[in-house]
């Protein structure tokens, strides 16, 4: 299968092949990733990373008759997040076998079904991986741009992905546009948002060009997949979680994909 070629935002170096396929190292810091049109063939498809997420001391350890002791709401929030990036690790790895994505330009051996298993597996990765961020987001009090940034190169591998498959695709689109959504809110958050201008603009395309693709093929998600939910802008990260893991439980029963999801 040939790709189209990605472009890339001006001034940012293009990541080589090597670094696309590449799994980091656990502790390695988050580098964000260019945005690109959602038909390049970006992140092969590249782990959205971790970061260490530190609270400030008066509220990580509150003080009680002059004793510190931990947070137990930070520390359940810490636990909560860890878990959620192992199992969306495991996912994204799971679904890099399915689709032979280590095998590099010769995918030839994909079959319809694991490319449609593979898929629904990729969704769910994107979006346990969103819930790892919002849960992180919740520790620092704010929204972590680079984190969110750095999903959209899933995102844009699973848009080839899922070409053929109207329901898949858009659920793709939906998490994106998600994605994109917290994205915009974190600039805004931001000290000067003036500063990311440029960055929040492309952003705002992109995030646009989703949520038309997502009413495109909502009739075919709501077909397949048995949802009647309509999510938007105003929606939450937990609700478009619980709308993924709804949506891929249906395609699987329509499609008989085997999907089931990990816990």
């Amino acid at each position: 299968v040939t790709l189209e070629p990605p472009f890339k935002s001006p001034g940012l170096r293009t990541p080589s092949q090597k670094d696309l396929l590449s799994t980091p190292k656990k502790g390695d810091a988050m580098k964000s990733v260019s945005m690109r049109k959602a038909d390049s063939n970006d992140g092969l498809a590249r782990t959205p990373q971790t970061v260490a997420t530190s609270t400030p001391a008066s509220v990580e350890k509150p003080r009680i008759n002059g004793e510190v002791r931990p947070n137990p709401e930070n520390e359940k929030l810490r636990a909560d997040q860890k878990k959620a990036y192992e199992i969306a690790l495991s996912l994204k790895r799971k679904m890099d076998m399915l689709l032979q994505v280590k095998s590099g330009a010769d995918r030839s051996g994909v079959t319809e079904a694991d490319r449609k298993l593979g898929s629904s597996i990729g969704c769910e990765s994107l979006a346990t991986y969103m819930n790892a961020f919002y849960i992180g987001d919740k520790l620092v009090k704010h929204r972590q741009s680079q984190v969110w940034h750095g999903a959209l190169g899933l995102v844009t591998f699973l848009d080839h992905e899922t070409r053929k498959y109207p329901a898949l695709s858009a659920l793709k689109s939906q998490l994106g546009a998600v994605i994109c959504q917290e994205l915009a809110k974190s600039f805004m958050e931001m000290p000067d948002p003036k500063e990311k201008y440029d960055e929040w603009r492309q952003n705002e395309g992109h995030k646009n060009r989703l949520w038309v693709e997502v009413q495109n093929n909502r009739k075919a998600m709501q077909d397949v997949c048995g949802v009647t939910e309509v999510l938007g802008p105003w929606s939450t990260v937990p609700e478009v979680v619980d709308f993924t893991m709804k949506a891929l439980d249906g395609y699987a029963k329509t499609e008989n994909t085997g999907w089931k999801r990990m816990e």
